[in-house]
């Protein structure tokens, strides 16, 4: 027996009762993510917002299975997602409107103006140097050339300290042409600048009993004209022993000059050494009378002492092969030292200048 309801009519017809098949279950499961977005869709449009947090809350806690259907569709849902597109298209007008996003476009067009504003720099520096290269090539032919820095000191005081024994005759008158070598090249390579340049002159020979004429002679500072005439006055002759009175010459040549102040001009100061034998005692390495020491007294540390407090160049001139041991001992303790080997007198010359020349203008340029 059917059961009817109380108020039921029998003659109006009942509505057909729609039956779902497993294909259209199918559908309905696994479109179920698209069907609760626009029903919520649609409830946000017709609802306050409050009501929608309300809702989306009983929902959540009434539906609890929409959970697991959501997160197996999670990878297609972003693309299908109509609510993520609206949002999208809601945050687009001020996204526009920007300046966030319309300042990276201007940084990225800035690099390239500056990388093509290098161009023409670069191509404009290779511009003078090309023409410098063309002005050294056609000065190279002229001989020495300069720059325009200028010369390392205002003043030169050169002392020339020579053996006068017998040995030395001929590099004791070669002394007059190097002196006139050096006036006349820092005449020829300093140009117009201003160099004042002075001359002194020590001679020594030996101590008594092995010389009886004198163990030094000093000539103070003084023009190029004043120390030729006084060379011209000196003759070699003498000497007794192999060793001389070298320390007693080097010692008058430091401590009894007149340097010249360079406080207030800048100077450069030489003692050139122009020897055949080596002073006494036996840390030389030769046999004398004085192998402790000479008579005076003097040694090579107050020698070196006077030379290295008045910051004197000093430059070994050697000739002959007696004077290596000498040579090594100077070496380790003069601060400022050098050395040439002289073969021939005539060499004097150029050498001793150019020890000069390359100190006082270091930019001098000579074109082989």
């Amino acid at each position: 027996m059917v059961k009817r309801s109380k108020k039921e009519d029998p003659a109006v017809p009942k509505a057909a009762v729609p039956r779902r098949t497993k294909t259209m279950q199918q559908l309905i499961d696994r479109n179920s993510d698209i069907i609760h977005e626009n029903l919520g869709r649609r409830r946000s449009q017709s609802h306050p917002p409050k009501a929608d947090k309300k809702v989306e809350k009983k929902v959540d806690k009434k539906a609890p299975p929409a959970k697991k259907v959501i997160k197996k569709a999670a990878k297609p849902a972003p693309k299908a997602s109509p609510v993520k597109k609206a949002a999208k298209k809601k945050d687009s007008p001020a996204s526009k409107d920007s300046p966030k996003k319309a300042a990276p476009k201007k940084g990225k067009a800035a690099p390239k103006k500056a990388a093509d504003a290098k161009v023409p720099e670069k191509a404009a520096d290779k511009q003078p140097e090309k023409q410098a290269e063309k002005v050294e090539k056609k000065d190279a032919a002229k001989g020495p050339r300069r720059t325009e820095s200028k010369a390392t000191a205002g003043m030169v005081d050169a002392v020339f300290c020579c053996d006068t024994t017998g040995s030395m005759a001929t590099y004791l008158n070669q002394t007059k042409s190097a002196v006139q070598e050096i006036v006349k090249n820092i005449k020829e390579k300093a140009q117009a600048e201003d160099i004042s340049v002075r001359f002194g002159f020590v001679c020594y020979r030996d101590h008594p009993p092995q010389e009886r004429t004198y163990v030094t002679k000093v000539q103070d500072l003084c023009s190029a004209e004043d120390v030729i005439q006084f060379i011209g006055k000196q003759t070699a002759e003498g000497g007794g022993d192999e060793p001389e009175a070298v320390l007693d010459g080097l010692y008058e040549a430091a401590k009894s000059i007149n340097w010249r102040d360079s406080r207030k001009v800048p100077s450069l100061r030489y003692i050139f050494h122009i020897a055949d034998a080596p002073p006494h005692g036996k840390e030389f390495g030769v046999n004398s009378a004085w192998n402790n020491g000479v008579p005076s007294g003097i040694t090579l540390d107050k020698v070196v002492h006077v030379i290295n407090i008045r910051e004197i160049h000093y430059r070994l001139i050697k000739v002959g092969g007696n004077l290596q041991k000498m040579a090594d001992l100077f070496k380790e303790k003069f601060t400022n030292y050098e050395e040439t080997d002289l073969k021939q007198a005539k060499d004097m010359n150029i050498k001793i200048s150019d020890m000069i020349i390359r100190e006082l203008l270091p930019d001098v340029v000579y074109d082989i």
